[in-house]
Parts: structure tokens; C-alpha cells; sequence
């Protein structure tokens, strides 16, 4: 005699099937939250990297001008300096980004500092000839950073 085993609905516990939908639904919103997450982190940092691309380019013009005209030029708001900066002015510049332009009384040592978002700044002199990361208490005039 064959016997009929009967599973019913009454029985606790999951099946296989709602096991595997509520790890699926957990995994997915736990890789929405930690993409929000880092979100704000990753946008800092391009941000960072498109002031130092910039900063860069600032110098790459600043330089050019020195080597054509003999000094360095009396401000980023001179009008031939515009000439020395490949692709025109500074691109897709962070809000709120302000460079600091130093040129001495003549006009043969400059500095250039600039404060990212995430606190970082940017410093540039000539006596470094490369653009240094410093801490956030860094001041153009100031040749140490850290």
C-alpha cells in the first residue's frame, strides 16, 4: 500500500523560493544604499582631480607666458594670458573654486593655491616647479607644505 505524504500550507517555515527572493531583494538594496553611500565620496574626488587638471593647465599657461614674454603675467585676469591656456579658460570647474594668483613686485616667482572641496589644497610655486598637495591651513605666500 502506498502511502501520500501531504505537505500543507500550515507547516512553518520558508521554502527554497522565498529564501532565494528575500536574499535576492536584500543584496539588491544593499548595493543601492552603498552606491548613495560612496556617492558623495566619488563626487569629491573627481572633483578634486578636475581642480588639480585644471590647476595644472593654469600653470601649463602661466609658464607659457613666461617663456614668451620674459616674466610672469600680473594676474589671471590679464587679457594675453588667455592666449597661453590651451582650449581656452579652466573647464567643467567645480562651483565655488577660486584660484589664488601670487606674482612678486618682479614678476619672476609666482604661487598659486587653490582649495578643493573635500578641504584638499593645491599649491604651485615656482621654486617647487610642480604642484603639491598641502594641508588645509597652506597659504600662497608660504613655501612649506605638508
Amino acid at each position: 500500500m502506498l502511502k501520500y505524504f501531504r505537505i500543507s500550507s500550515s507547516e512553518p517555515g520558508f521554502t527554497l523560493v522565498e529564501l532565494l527572493l528575500v536574499v535576492t531583494l536584500i543584496g539588491t538594496m544593499t548595493g543601492v544604499l552603498i552606491s548613495v553611500i560612496n556617492y558623495s565620496q566619488h563626487k569629491k574626488n573627481t572633483n578634486d582631480a578636475i581642480m588639480r587638471v585644471n590647476m595644472e593647465k593654469l600653470v601649463t599657461g602661466v609658464e607659457s607666458y613666461r617663456t614668451v614674454e620674459g616674466k610672469y603675467p600680473s594676474g589671471t585676469t590679464d587679457p594675453y594670458l588667455f592666449n597661453y591656456l590651451r582650449g581656452g579658460w579652466l573647464n567643467n570647474e567645480p562651483v565655488g573654486s577660486v584660484y589664488t594668483y601670487y606674482v612678486n613686485s618682479t614678476r619672476d616667482q609666482i604661487g598659486i593655491i587653490t582649495t578643493a572641496n573635500s578641504g584638499k589644497k593645491f599649491k604651485y610655486t615656482t621654486t617647487w616647479g610642480q604642484i603639491r598637495e598641502c594641508s588645509a591651513t597652506a597659504v600662497v605666500g608660504d613655501l612649506s607644505c605638508l
